[in-house]
C-alpha cells in the first residue's frame, strides 16, 4: 500500500531498556505509551528530526522526556535508543 499507512515494530536497546526501568510506574506507562504511536508510519506524535547527529536521529517529545529513535525502514522498526529528561537529551 504505497502512500498508506505502514504498521512497525517497537525495538529497545539496551541501554534504552535499562533506562526506562529507573524510571517511575507513572513515567513509564507515558513513555511506553508515547512509543506505541511510533508503530504507525507516518506517526501521529510530536516528533522531529535531529539535527547535528549521526544518521538518521529522531525525537519523541512526552512531557518533559525526549525518547531518541531511529528507524530501520527496510525492517519496518523503530528502534528506541534513548530516554532522557529534556534538559540532558541534547547535551
Amino acid at each position: 500500500m504505497f502512500g498508506g499507512i505502514w504498521e512497525y515494530e517497537i525495538g529497545f536497546t539496551h541501554k534504552a531498556l535499562k533506562q526506562i526501568k529507573d524510571l517511575d510506574r507513572n513515567t513509564q506507562t507515558k513513555i511506553k505509551a508515547a512509543v506505541e504511536k511510533l508503530r504507525r508510519v507516518p506517526p501521529q506524535a510530536d516528533i522531529k528530526k535531529l539535527k547535528g547527529v549521526d544518521g538518521t536521529v529522531y525525537r519523541l517529545r512526552e512531557g518533559n522526556w525526549r525518547v531518541l529513535f531511529e528507524y530501520e525502514h527496510i525492517k519496518r522498526m523503530v528502534i528506541v535508543t534513548g530516554i532522557y529528561h529534556r534538559k540532558e537529551a541534547y547535551q
